[in-house]
């Protein structure tokens, strides 16, 4: 089955309308139910417009990357690199030994 259109999701909801006022005024006098359904018949359905309001250019910022926890990381990584391989280097001196 397919999708409900927009147009047709509104017509829905319209016919809702009509099914609650309908039960809700059987009191109402006919002519007033008439001239009601009169002014259903002549509602266009409701058009919607975008525009730009919200729309706001971006200003030119010039982005600039710090990158200074890089050099310490990277100097970091080297020094336990070194030091692992000191230690196994020990290790396989001690072992081999032995």
């Amino acid at each position: 089955m397919p999708k409900k259109t927009k147009k047709e999701k509104m017509l829905a909801e319209l016919h809702r309308r009509l099914e609650s006022t309908n039960l809700q005024g059987e009191e109402i006098v006919k002519s007033q139910i008439k001239t009601h359904q009169n002014t259903l018949s002549q509602v266009q359905p409701a058009t919607y417009s975008f525009s730009n309001i919200g729309y706001t250019k971006p200003k030119n910022h010039i982005v600039t990357h710090d990158y200074t926890y890089l050099k310490h990381d990277l100097l970091k990584i080297t020094g336990f690199t070194i030091l692992a391989l000191l230690f196994q280097g020990m290790l396989y001196f001690f072992v081999r030994t032995r």
